[in-house]
């Protein structure tokens, strides 16, 4: 009986022995993979300057609005002059 049962089992125990085998190979390329992406040998480099990349033309953009901001101020204290110097004019 138990030759007939082992032979009834035969392609189930077959499926789960390549099924065993598939696992520790995904496991071990899981962890080949792992140990590769932090093992690098390799020293990062220094980036290069904000300047020399994409948000290059950002760098002085805090600076020039600053300048500018100088530049409005002063219109807008000119333009409050004129207007209390009317509205004294016209007053009188």
């Amino acid at each position: 009986m138990t030759d007939e049962i082992r032979k009834a089992n035969a392609p189930l125990i077959a499926n789960v022995a390549l099924a065993r085998v598939a696992m520790r190979g995904a496991a071990f390329m899981i962890v080949a993979s792992v140990l590769a992406a932090c093992g690098s040998g390799q020293q990062p480099s220094n980036p290069p300057p904000v300047e020399d990349t994409a948000f290059g033309d950002m760098v002085g953009t805090m600076d020039k609005a600053r300048a500018v901001e100088g530049i409005a101020q002063e219109h807008k204290e000119a333009l409050d002059r004129t207007l209390e110097q009317n509205e004294n004019a016209s007053a009188e």
